[in-house]
């Protein structure tokens, strides 16, 4: 094993607090995915946890060291979880701005892998250029849903596996979904598409493959992290999904918006439009809601210009080369913005 350049990078995103297993209250978040990774029958790997919980359990592997390398780190400076916001995309690009390994495989919460699961990835891996498992979701031991992917589905979800060069040609995931919940996977497999075949892509033509045996995501409370968003997202990711359809890139994160890109995302929940509600990850994309007695009805034009902020828009490779500078420049940036905004 070598510490500097692992075959592989369990990437650990979280936004979840310490005790949050339903079924098993008493165990901590971070011992039920550990206590797999222990069992791992392919040993060279490492384990970034980008944590937005940091700050208060930083010394957590201080406490309890692994036999494996774990990097944990809190994540990077960005302007929404301080106003109450998720910023799933911005906690997952954290483990990417750390990852040392050849690969990197996408782990939230909540997980429990087989044993031989990173062995089984990088024997996929060498016939596929992106591999994922199939999982299923359990309360205890019982099961609630299983993932009905077909074995050749170009659908990918938050546990893909794939090459380093690979995530940062496409500069990891889609900020603009930060702020809301939902769709910054699903614009990943877009991506990945026109990475590989251009504006002619056929979705169903890449090199993907969904392999068994599932993994587990245990039932857990809901996400603190999200609470703003659990109540009402100023955007829906939706039609954010929509709106990068229609621009044709597959690097993420490097184009600005413009004003008739801004008002788009500001349609909703002025008018509803078919498929928002019955999604489920656009994280409560509510058209009207009664707050206080009144009804709030309407985007919130400002939030919904901070996707023009400029910490929304980096080179992820760029970045890598001076990870301290990066975020010294990104706690910058947020810290202007928070001034700005008292």
């Amino acid at each position: 094993m070598s510490l500097d350049h692992p075959t592989i990078t369990v990437g650990f995103s979280t936004g979840q607090s310490g005790y949050c297993l339903k079924a098993y209250p008493d165990m901590h978040v971070f011992e039920y995915t550990m206590q797999s990774l222990r069992r791992q029958t392919f040993k060279d790997f490492e384990v970034v946890v980008a944590d937005v919980y940091y700050d208060k359990r930083k010394d957590y592997f201080q406490k309890h060291p692994e036999d494996f390398p774990v990097i944990h780190v809190p994540v990077k400076p960005n302007i929404w979880i301080g106003l109450g916001y998720p910023a799933i995309a911005a906690t997952k690009n954290t483990f990417l701005l750390y990852a040392k390994g050849e690969y990197v495989t996408n782990l939230g919460d909540c997980w429990l892998v087989y044993p031989r699961y990173l062995e089984n990835i990088l024997k996929h891996l060498k016939h596929h250029r992106y591999v994922s498992n199939r999982y299923a979701k359990y309360h205890g031991e019982d099961l609630l849903y299983v993932d009905k992917r077909a074995t050749d589905s170009p659908i990918v979800v938050g546990n893909v596996t794939m090459h380093i060069e690979d995530w940062l040609d496409l500069n990891g995931y889609n900020e603009l979904f930060d702020g809301s919940k939902g769709h910054e996977d699903r614009d990943l497999s877009y991506r990945i598409g026109l990475k590989d075949h251009g504006i002619n892509q056929d979705t169903d033509d890449i090199d993907h493959i969904v392999v068994d045996p599932y993994i587990v995501r245990q039932n857990h409370i809901s996400f603190p992290s999200f609470r703003k968003t659990l109540i009402r997202s100023h955007k829906c990711c939706l039609l954010n999904y929509k709106l990068m359809k229609q621009r044709i890139e597959y690097r993420a994160n490097t184009v600005l918006l413009s004003d008739e890109e801004l008002q788009y995302l500001s349609q909703c929940s002025i008018k509803p439009h078919p498929g928002c509600e019955r999604y489920a990850n656009t994280g409560k994309c509510l058209h009207s809601k009664s707050v206080g007695g009144k009804i709030m009805v309407g985007a919130d034009k400002k939030m919904v210009s901070l996707c023009n902020h400029p910490s929304l828009y980096f080179g992820l490779r760029e970045q890598r080369k001076n990870i301290k500078k990066t975020i010294g420049d990104l706690q910058k940036l947020t810290e202007e913005f928070y001034k700005s905004d008292d």
